[in-house]
């Protein structure tokens, strides 16, 4: 059995243990959240996505090895096995509504959904810039600023969306 726990972490790791409870072991430590393990229908290979910097990317820990199989800027989710070499995940980023996309443990990527946003194009849209600072009481406090294509200073409101914590985050 594969899961994810934050057991000896502040992040969840990727884990392993046998269905009677016993061998556990750690199978990935990483200092960001790995999430959505889902095992090869072999079993000799297990994906997962890796949330950095305020994206998910699909990861493959196989022959005692992680790799990363996406590298596009936005979110991978709902991983699952088409077979031993493609996986299929919903992937979404700020140009780019959710869709299904299949990813070979290659990397190659091929787009199997078309869905539109209410007739915004991807190309009206920018990609965010991802921030971080000091709140008072030192604590380091991530964002993601969507700046307008032509910054006109002094000519654009702002809007702040703040969520809950402590480690929720707004991704999407």
């Amino acid at each position: 059995i594969v899961y994810v726990s934050d057991r000896g972490s502040e992040h969840p790791n990727l884990w392993e243990v046998r269905p009677d409870g016993s061998g556990m072991e750690r199978l990935v430590e990483a200092s960001h959240d790995l999430l959505w393990p889902t095992v090869s229908p072999a079993g000799r290979t297990v994906a997962f996505t890796r949330n950095a910097d305020n994206e998910n990317q699909v990861c493959v820990f196989v022959d005692g090895a992680v790799r990363q199989l996406t590298d596009e800027r936005g979110v991978h989710t709902e991983l699952a096995w088409i077979d031993e070499r493609r996986l299929v995940c919903v992937y979404q980023s700020p140009l780019a509504p959710p869709d299904l996309w299949e990813i070979t443990i290659d990397g190659e990527r091929r787009q199997l959904t078309f869905s539109a946003t209410g007739g915004v194009v991807g190309s009206d849209l920018v990609l965010p810039e991802v921030i971080s600072w000091q709140s008072h009481d030192g604590l380091t406090v991530h964002g993601t600023l969507f700046s307008p294509r032509d910054i006109q200073p002094g000519k654009h409101p702002l809007i702040v969306h703040i969520h809950g914590g402590p480690v929720g985050q707004a991704n999407k």
